[in-house]
Formats: structure tokens, C-alpha cells, sequence
């Protein structure tokens, strides 16, 4: 009798145990769930404000390298240019855009995207009016191929730098894309770089000219690493002595 009670008591211990620890999961667990969704919830939206508030920042950075941009090649679109020089095709594949000012709906003005100007074309120009001596380059703004071609089918040009929208063997523009292969007339270059979206397959401008030297990718490329291959370009033009244009082309 005495077992039986005993085994009794202890069934009892146990069922109130169970329904001890059933109230505890049955009450405490959704508190716990709701705490861990609230910290959560907290911790994703601190991550998408620093996620915009990094992206901003980004925008306003690169935004601003446009501004200068465009005024260097205002105040120094050239230099020494009669001769053998650095081209700096900058390629408006949309052309002019209308821009209308924040507080009047009926001002507007035509302008080319500020996105076309971000892409590095500022650090070649201010080294080469920094270089000792100044090594000689133009600017190429240019809305059509036609206008693209002047440059590249130039005697003077011995570096092309390529700035825009395209793939590895084309040029974008609104009023019809620039085939690299269909170029017949272009002397060969010392360097040829193509800073703008590039694909796997196709025959390059850099191929075209048979260029020494080359910065042609089979990929994308984006602002941030096309500003990067520029700087890199530069000092491996440099040691290798390539960056001065030579003149072993005749002039015009």
C-alpha cells in the first residue's frame, strides 16, 4: 500500500511538472517570440536606414566628381592637342536631356546626364595637367558615331579612353550604335581603354587598332571599379613609359 502511495505521489509530481512546464511554453513562449520578431524588426530597420543613408551618401559623392568634372573640361576641355594626344571620348548615349528645376515646372534646361560624367574622366585630366611635363590629351564630347569616329580614326590619337555605354564590340548612341569591327580607317594605337559595360563575346576597339596596351574587360563595369582601373591604368602607362604619346604616327 505503502509503494502504491508512493508511486502515486510521484505520478503526481510529474503531471504537475508537465503542466508546470506546459503554462510556462504556453505562456512565456509567445512573449519570447514577440520580443525576438520586435528585436528583429528593430535591428532590419536600423539596417535598411544605414543601407539608404550609405547609398546617399554614394550618390551625393559621385554626384558631386560630376559637377567637377564637367567644370574641368570646361575651363580645360584641351591641351597641346595638335599633335599626338590622349582622346577622352565621352559618349552621351542618350544625348541632351531636359532638366526641369525643383521650384518651377516651366523652367527647364537641355543637359547631358550627370551619370555620364562620373566615371573617371576628372582623374586623367588632372593628371595630365599635373604631369611634369603636361602630357598633351583633348576631350570628345560626342552624340553620334560620326562624331565618334573623328578620334578614333585620327593619326594624332595614340590613347583612347572610352567613356559610356555599350558592350565589347559597340558603342552605344541613341541615333545608332558605333560597331567597333565595322571601323576600317583606324591607325593603330598605343592604348585603347574601354570604360563602359563590355560582354563576353565580340571583337574590341582595343583589337581594331591592334593596340599595345589595352583596358577591355568581358563584363559589366560599374562606376566605382571603372574609376579604380583608371587610376590603375595610369601608373601601368607610366611604368612602363607608355603614358607620353609618341610620335610615331604622321600628324594631320
Amino acid at each position: 500500500m505503502r509503494l502504491i502511495n508512493r508511486i502515486g505521489s510521484y505520478i503526481i509530481v510529474i503531471i504537475g511538472a508537465i503542466l508546470i512546464c506546459g503554462t510556462f511554453f504556453i505562456v512565456v513562449a509567445p512573449i519570447i517570440a514577440l520580443v525576438t520578431t520586435f528585436f528583429g524588426l528593430i535591428g532590419f530597420t536600423i539596417s535598411l536606414v544605414a543601407l539608404v543613408c550609405i547609398s546617399a551618401l554614394v550618390l551625393h559623392y559621385y554626384s558631386r566628381r560630376a559637377v567637377e568634372t564637367k567644370a574641368l573640361i570646361c575651363s580645360k576641355p584641351e591641351l597641346n592637342s595638335n599633335g599626338n594626344h590622349h582622346a577622352i571620348i565621352v559618349a552621351h548615349s542618350k544625348g541632351l536631356i531636359k532638366k526641369t528645376h525643383f521650384f518651377s515646372k516651366h523652367h527647364s534646361e537641355s543637359d547631358y546626364p550627370e551619370s555620364d560624367y562620373m566615371d573617371g574622366i576628372d582623374i586623367l585630366i588632372e593628371h595630365f595637367i599635373n604631369s611634369e611635363p603636361p602630357i598633351p590629351y583633348k576631350i570628345y564630347e560626342v552624340i553620334t558615331k560620326e562624331e565618334a569616329l573623328i578620334p578614333i580614326e585620327s593619326s594624332n590619337t595614340s590613347h583612347i579612353w572610352i567613356f559610356g555605354h555599350g558592350q565589347r564590340n559597340l558603342l552605344g548612341f541613341k541615333s545608332g550604335n558605333l560597331c567597333y569591327p565595322t571601323i576600317t580607317n583606324a591607325p593603330e594605337k598605343i592604348f585603347v581603354g574601354q570604360y563602359h559595360c563590355n560582354s563576353i563575346l565580340g571583337t574590341s576597339l582595343a583589337e581594331i587598332t591592334k593596340a599595345e596596351l589595352c583596358d577591355v574587360t568581358r563584363c559589366p563595369r560599374v562606376t566605382p571599379f571603372i574609376r579604380m582601373a583608371v587610376r590603375k591604368k595610369l601608373k601601368e602607362l607610366a611604368c612602363l613609359d607608355h603614358l607620353m604619346p609618341k610620335q610615331y604616327h604622321s600628324t594631320e
